[in-house]
């Protein structure tokens, strides 16, 4: 039932020694059988949903008119019977709408999308889909789009359910001013504690009036800081970091735990030290802007500059090892297999150049199961060395063991591909494949 035509109830009338042959079924909620309207369910703004009866009435719900006031939903999705729940919302004028998916069961995976009421007041095919989040397994979906007034529809998909097929949810929604964050919490990265031991973690994203916020998740071990800087922007994007004390998902009151908001596209810095479970949150204040987010929790090996050994040896443990100076790079691929290993060997540094523009295409494939590495790709400052100075162009960091890939249009010029060690569910080791072109 993953099509939207395929969302349509009929009705579904009970056999039982009670019920009249032929007879329709009531609506609970005062309409008639045969349409979906019928079976809306008018909510006041702030109130909570929880409903989670195995009942046809059950999957469309009218919230009515969304502001700032949060409001959230709990239930369920069952294969081939519920796996749409489709949430129709009325917005009075321009807001950004912040969506959040979140507290879906282990081993589940539910997706999120947002699609524009074409003016009838009906989900159906011609409404215009505006937004997606497409997480894999029950990591926290997030849609934060800044809509005009209208009418929009929420739809949270069964997509898959390694146990009873039924996947339990939380969807909080909220219809924000524009220019400010977002009401409700979703970790669209969670990084846990897995930022000490390493290098700086640096994370790009791209903010504008399609993607107004993206929120990453990160534990402080107390006493031990971590340095957040956000830079790399072209317009006005601020920074906040939140501690969910509540833990439903929701920005309360006394929850914002500090802000950076300088004027226009300058730098924002936030030192985080005390111990705990947080909200990182980047946000449009004006404006669409690239950015670069870096977290350093400040006692980590870093990699720079160490002088590129003559031939590439494979998986040696050795410190010279990650770091491989492959030449000039051309049409004819360059293939590469190697490993990295946790709190020793968690970034391989490839330099490369090339004598004109040309499209650098990267992939990180072959990743063994249960691993998660990253991918991304530096161009050089101009000193020839892999350091802080250099950009950060592109990068791809898709979840466990699926492929990455890069395909950059680059100026002639040093750049450098690095593969990040992410997690390893096993033997703190990650085999990997890397080829360039």
């Amino acid at each position: 039932m993953s099509a939207i035509d395929d969302i349509e109830l009929e009705c579904q009338i009970e056999d039982s020694e009670d019920d009249m042959e032929g007879s329709i079924p009531e609506d609970p909620f005062g309409g008639s059988c045969g349409t979906r309207i019928a079976y809306s369910r008018a909510l006041p703004s702030a109130s909570i949903i929880a409903d989670t009866q195995i009942d046809p009435t059950e999957y469309y719900y009218n919230l009515g008119s969304l502001g700032n006031q949060p409001i959230q939903s709990s239930t369920f999705l069952i294969d081939n019977q519920y796996e749409d729940d489709i949430y129709e919302f009325g917005t009075s004028g321009t807001r950004n709408i912040n969506l959040s998916l979140n507290n879906i069961s282990v081993g589940d995976d539910a997706d999120l999308y947002l699609y524009r009421d074409d003016g009838d007041g009906e989900f159906k095919d011609s409404d215009q889909l505006v937004a997606s989040s497409l997480y894999s397994g029950n990591r926290d979906d997030a849609i934060n789009y800044q809509g005009i007034a209208g009418t929009y529809f929420a739809r949270v998909n069964y997509y898959s359910s390694e146990g009873d097929d039924r996947i339990d949810y939380h969807l909080d929604l909220s219809a924000d001013i524009t220019g400010s964050p977002s009401s409700t919490l979703a970790a669209e990265k969670d990084f846990g504690s897995s930022l000490y031991g390493n290098a700086a973690t640096v994370e790009t994203g791209y903010i504008s009036e399609f993607n107004t916020s993206d929120t990453y998740g990160v534990s402080v071990i107390e006493g031990q800081a971590i340095e957040i800087a956000l830079s790399g922007l072209t317009s006005d994007a601020d920074l906040r970091v939140i501690q969910d004390i509540n833990n439903n998902n929701i920005v309360d009151p006394g929850e914002v735990y500090l802000t950076s908001t300088n004027v226009g596209s300058g730098s924002e810095n936030i030192s985080l030290d005390q111990g705990g479970d947080y909200f990182v949150e980047v946000y449009q204040f004006s404006g669409s802007t690239n950015y670069t987010l870096e977290f350093d929790p400040g006692d980590s090996s870093t990699t720079v500059g160490l002088d590129p050994p003559s031939t590439i040896a494979v998986n040696q443990v050795d410190l010279t090892e990650y770091y491989y100076d492959l030449g000039f790079l051309g049409d004819q691929p360059i293939e590469r297999s190697n490993d990295l290993i946790n709190n020793q060997y968690e970034d391989d540094i490839y330099e490369f150049d090339i004598s004109e523009t040309r499209n650098l295409n990267l992939s990180l494939n072959s990743i063994n199961t249960g691993d998660d590495a990253d991918l991304y790709l530096y161009q050089d400052d101009g000193d020839g060395e892999f350091n802080d100075g250099d950009q950060i162009v592109a990068s791809s960091a898709q979840l466990y063991n699926s492929d990455d890939a890069i395909n950059y249009q680059g100026i002639a010029g040093t750049y450098f591909a690095r593969v990040h060690y992410y997690i390893s569910e096993e033997d703190n080791r990650i085999d990997y494949n890397l080829d360039l072109s």
